[in-house]
This record gives C-alpha cells, sequence and structure tokens, in this order.
C-alpha cells in the first residue's frame, strides 16, 4: 500500500480527484485523506469559504482555485475540470471518501486494457443518513478528461457528453452529508430548495428540474402536497419526451414518498403496482406495497410482497455492479421488512418459516436486536413461547 501520508508524483498523471468546495472543514480532513494516495493530483475550487477549508485543502496537497460563486454547481464542477492534468477524474463531494477497502484497486482498474473503449465508470455511492440507515446509488462518477464530457444542472448536477460506453466496477464512496444535525440539514435544504426553483422557472418543460423539486418538498407533511404535484409534473414530461427508463426511478421515488407522507394509500398502491409494471426490478415500490399491505392487516399479501422485496434486495447485493437501475433508496429498509416477513408468517401458522426469517435477520447490521423486539411482538400476541 502507498504511504498516506504522501501525493503520487505527477510525472504520468492517471487519476485527477475534481472537487467544490465551500465552508466544509468538517469533512474535508477525511475526504482529501482518502484518495490523497490514490490520486496524482487534487484539484479544488472554492466558492468562497470563510472557516479553515482552504488552508486544509492546501495542507493536504491540493491545487486550489478561489472562484466566486455563481448559484451553479455543474459551473464550477465544469471550472475545476478545466483545471485536470490526469487522463481519469474522479468527481469527489467533500462530504465523501474514498472507501479504503476498494481503493487499492483504483488504479489497476484505470490501466486495464477494457478501459481504452470507455469513458466513464460507475461506482457505489453510499448515502449514511442520520438515522443509521443508508441508500445506494451507482453513478459514473470516474469518467475520462478530454473527451468533452462536463456537468450539467445548476444542481443535482448531471454528466453529460463523451461516447456514452460506461464499465461499472467494484469502487465505493460513502457520503456522509445526509447524517449531519438538524439544522445544517435545514440550511442546506433551504439553499437547494431556492436553486431548484429558478431552475425550474428557467426550464419549465425539463423533466428533471421538476423531478428534484418533488424531491426536495417530498418528506414533510407541510410539502407532499406540492411535491405530489410536481412529481406528476415531472412524470407527464418526461413520458411526452420519451425519457430513458433507467432515469425514471428519479421521479418516482419522490412521488411515493409523497403518497406515503400524505396517507393516500390506495393511490399509492396503485402507482406503486404501476411502477413495477414498467420497472419490475426496481425496489422502492415494491417497498411500497409492503408497506400497505402490512398496515392493512392483509398477512397472505404482505408475507408474499416482503419475500419478494427480500429477494430482490438480495440480488442488488449481490450484482449491483450489472444492476439496470442507478437509485436503491430502500435497500437499508431490508432489515424492517424482514422483521415484517417473520410476523406475518407467525400470524399465518407458518411458524418454522418465522424462525427462519428471525434467524435471517439477526445476520443485518443492528439485526439482533430488531429481532428480539419482532420476537417480543410474537409473544404478545401468543406466536411464540415466553
Amino acid at each position: 500500500m502507498p504511504d498516506l501520508g504522501q501525493m503520487r508524483a505527477p510525472e504520468q498523471p492517471l487519476l485527477s480527484v475534481c472537487m467544490i468546495a465551500r465552508d466544509e472543514e468538517l469533512w474535508l480532513p477525511r475526504s482529501l485523506a482518502s484518495v490523497r494516495s490514490w490520486a496524482d493530483e487534487i484539484v479544488l475550487v472554492d466558492t468562497g469559504s470563510t472557516d479553515r477549508s482552504l488552508a486544509i485543502a492546501r495542507e493536504l496537497g491540493a491545487r486550489v482555485f478561489e472562484q466566486p460563486w455563481q448559484g451553479d454547481f455543474a459551473f464550477h464542477r465544469n471550472q475545476a475540470l478545466a483545471q485536470a492534468r490526469g487522463r481519469w477524474i474522479l468527481s469527489l463531494d467533500a462530504d465523501e471518501e474514498l472507501d479504503q477497502q476498494c481503493a487499492p484497486h483504483l488504479r489497476a482498474l484505470l490501466n486495464r486494457p477494457e478501459m481504452e473503449a470507455a469513458d466513464a465508470v460507475f461506482i457505489e455511492i453510499l448515502h449514511l443518513a442520520a438515522d443509521g440507515g443508508h441508500s445506494l446509488q451507482i453513478l459514473p462518477r470516474i469518467f475520462r478528461n478530454f473527451a468533452g464530457i462536463h456537468f450539467e444542472g445548476r444542481i443535482h448536477e448531471r454528466l453529460n457528453g463523451g461516447n456514452g460506453r460506461g464499465l461499472r466496477a467494484p469502487i465505493r464512496l460513502v457520503h456522509h452529508g445526509f447524517a449531519q444535525e438538524p439544522a445544517v440539514m435545514a440550511a442546506k435544504a433551504a439553499r437547494n430548495l431556492g436553486l431548484i426553483r429558478a431552475w425550474v422557472e428557467q426550464e419549465p418543460t425539463n423533466p428533471t428540474a421538476w423531478a428534484y423539486l418533488a424531491q426536495t418538498q417530498m418528506a414533510s407533511p407541510a410539502t407532499a402536497a406540492e411535491a405530489l404535484e410536481a412529481g406528476r409534473r415531472a412524470l407527464a414530461l418526461a413520458r411526452s419526451g420519451g425519457a430513458d427508463q433507467r432515469g425514471l426511478p428519479r421521479i418516482f421515488h419522490p412521488l411515493l414518498i409523497a403518497l406515503t407522507v400524505m396517507g393516500k394509500r390506495a393511490e399509492l398502491a396503485e402507482f406503486a403496482a404501476q411502477c413495477l409494471r414498467e420497472l419490475p426490478d426496481y425496489p422502492d415500490p415494491l417497498y411500497s406495497l409492503v408497506w400497505e399491505r402490512y398496515s392493512a392487516g392483509d398477512w397472505p399479501e404482505s408475507h408474499r410482497l416482503a419475500r419478494s422485496f427480500v429477494e430482490l434486495q438480495e440480488r442488488w447485493r449481490a450484482q449491483a455492479m450489472s444492476y439496470p437501475y442507478g437509485d436503491n433508496h430502500s435497500l437499508y429498509l431490508v432489515p424492517r421488512v424482514l422483521g415484517w416477513w417473520a410476523l406475518a408468517a407467525a400470524r399465518l401458522g407458518l411458524g418454522d418459516e418465522a424462525g427462519a426469517v428471525l434467524a435471517r435477520l439477526k445476520q443485518e447490521p443492528g439485526g439482533e436486536e430488531a429481532a428480539r423486539g419482532v420476537l417480543d411482538e410474537m409473544r404478545r400476541e401468543g406466536l411464540a413461547e415466553p
């Protein structure tokens, strides 16, 4: 393993890490330390930090460029790309870190012969949540430099350009930004909402802009109705424009959440079933159906759906690098569904199956405690021995 205290020499630059940051002194040391041993250079565009971000970045070997904030994330990311000298670029957020279990394989991956035909590498982004949960995305965060690839979108920016040929690889970034204090998250949400509203006003026929407006509003009862309206607009625009099915989960997810928050269970079940007909391997609508049927006390159907959900998520875990969709927001809910599955099985008189599912639940992160809670509920209902 390379010396973690030294940057790689830039004589034959293979990999540039490109970042933008503003007042990120909390996360920058961890983020930069995670990549500095594997990159030839780190390029950081700072958009107006007033904390120690600039000093930290320079201390850890980054090439720092100070630019005034323009209210456009893609604009500043492209500024960083313009300064990169490596053949490949890893785009990293200041609140992300490269998983050190897979980091040693990164450079060997980029030197493989099959990479000559690719412009991008799809990798895992593990989003940690404040409640201990997580969700998973697969995105093209590593891409070829000097290939016309650039970012678009003033917020939640996405890559565009290149030859469209990408490979998937077992490289993972861990995102800590969602696991922050409520006040920090509220300030970030307010900033994002302002940018997204401006985006919608500027591009009223862009389904992605409307989808992100729905996503920003979906989780609060006070704004779920607006999220539902925005999500429906996004879906109509996407369908009228012949959108790629792989982008539909970005629209489906906020609609599912908004319907749940609003308590529209019948509409949720109908919409989730429709999602599954269009994307039968997309797990989030299946979770919505499990929740709706379990909440209704429909033990046979919730039992069937819970089994299907867990089996689908196990396929995701085993084959994430060849999965057809880049979003999986329900991965962290596997333990909850295992608990529902065990209870439904017990209520149907399937005691042996309930016990086997509880054993599976214990193997999940935090599963021992969850299994004890499920077993206590079984005992209260007389479904298990005291």
